[in-house]
């Protein structure tokens, strides 16, 4: 039988490993929007910072996803995923 311990910690690196999984993917989607932004929209002046700086914010609460999972603050990792929404549309 598995101790309490080990169960937790499993559990803990299973949520790790969920996140860094998720954290993969949002940088994913932010090349795919940075291409989508550079190569199939035509934006011009201020749309076009306004497109550029969602990405830059998109990519930077994805690498927060990632540093926090990796050092096992889930809840860390939840509230990136939230900025993302808020922040990046």
């Amino acid at each position: 039988a598995k101790s309490e311990d080990t169960v937790g910690k499993n559990a803990a690196h299973q949520d790790a490993e969920r996140w860094i999984q998720i954290g993969a993917a949002v940088m994913f989607l932010t090349v795919v929007f940075g291409a989508f932004g550079a190569h199939g929209l035509k934006l011009e002046g201020r749309m076009r910072e306004i497109h550029d700086t969602a990405v830059f914010y998109h990519a930077i609460h994805g690498l927060g996803i990632l540093l926090a999972a990796g050092l096992g603050a889930s809840r860390s990792c939840l509230f990136f995923l939230l900025g993302i929404a808020l922040f990046s549309g």
